[in-house]
C-alpha cells in the first residue's frame, strides 16, 4: 500500500473526510468547506493548505506512472490550515510598474 499527499488546497478533489470513520464527502461539504474556511482564510491574506491522502494498493512503481486525474480522485481531507503569507519587499513596487504599464492586478 502507498499513499498519495497533496501539498496544497486538493478540497475539489475530496470525496472522503476524516473524523474516526469514513464517510461521503459531497459537493454540498466541499462548498461548505470551501465558503466556510477557504476563502475565511483567504480573505485575511493566509496561504490555505489543505492535507490530502489516499491510500493506494500500488507499489510506488506503478503510481509514479499514473496522470494527475488518476491520482487525484477519492482524497481523504485530514486537515485545512491557514500560514501567515506576508507580502514580499517587492511586490508593491512590481504593481506599480504593472499598473504604470497599464496592466490590472487583482
Amino acid at each position: 500500500m502507498a499513499e498519495l499527499f497533496a501539498y496544497d488546497c486538493r478540497i475539489q478533489y475530496c470525496s472522503l473526510n476524516l473524523d474516526g470513520t469514513t464517510s461521503a464527502f459531497g459537493a454540498a461539504e466541499r462548498n461548505a468547506v470551501n465558503d466556510d474556511i477557504i476563502e475565511k482564510y483567504a480573505s485575511q491574506a493566509y496561504r490555505t493548505l489543505c492535507l490530502v491522502y489516499r491510500d493506494v494498493d500500488v507499489t510506488p512503481e506503478v503510481v509514479k506512472d499514473w496522470s494527475d486525474e488518476e491520482i487525484e480522485t477519492d482524497l481523504t481531507c485530514i486537515c485545512i490550515v491557514g500560514i501567515e503569507d506576508p507580502v514580499r519587499e517587492e511586490v508593491p513596487e512590481s504593481i506599480r510598474q504593472c499598473n504604470e504599464a497599464g496592466i490590472v492586478v487583482r
